[in-house]
């Protein structure tokens, strides 16, 4: 996906780089279905953000992503090669895991509205990684921007602070002013 610092440029945030042990925030691609569809021949790539690290039922360490990140809303397959940083050309040195398992999105049919009644709502979008068993990790931010690390589950208030750290804007803060709030056409 395109945005700012798509592709790397000077000024990208760091999180667009290479960067061992991974951490949470920084870019990945889903390497395998780039290529397999032809964007990666047409000079593109799609990316997005790490989100967290978990560890899987089977006792396997993996991080969290978005479904359409890391599964190409629904379509790539159990098993493709996830890199970090994204590439358009394949890395042993950049590959990170393998897509373990995502959560399927759902679509609104032409012309759905919540106003109607008949909007398809998602839970999540997320997707599941399983690293590679040679790659570190440390479940925090890059030590630059001074975050705390992360330490479990906690249920926000309105007007509590927060912030963010993704693959294209780099560290954002912002306030929670509304929650439960469904954003489309109106």
């Amino acid at each position: 996906t395109g945005g700012p610092g798509s592709p790397k440029q000077p000024g990208s945030p760091d999180e667009q780089y290479r960067h061992r042990h991974l951490r949470c925030g920084l870019e990945i691609q889903n390497y395998d279905r780039d290529d397999q569809d032809g964007t990666l021949q047409s000079g593109f790539m799609r990316v997005g953000t790490l989100g967290c690290f978990v560890r899987l039922l089977s006792g396997d360490d993996a991080f969290v992503s978005n479904n359409h990140v890391v599964a190409g809303t629904n379509v790539a397959n159990v098993g493709d090669r996830i890199l970090q940083p994204s590439s358009n050309i394949f890395s042993a040195g950049d590959f990170v895991g393998t897509l373990s398992d995502f959560v399927p999105l759902k679509f609104s049919a032409l012309g759905a509205t919540p106003q109607a009644g008949n909007a398809v709502y998602n839970e999540v979008d997320a997707g599941v990684v399983k690293l590679d068993d040679s790659v570190g990790y440390l479940q925090e931010f890059l030590a630059h921007h001074g975050l705390p690390t992360i330490t479990g589950l906690a249920t926000p208030d309105l007007d509590d602070a927060v912030f963010k750290v993704g693959r294209s804007t780099g560290l954002r803060r912002g306030k929670i002013t509304n929650v439960s709030t469904v954003v489309g056409p109106v």
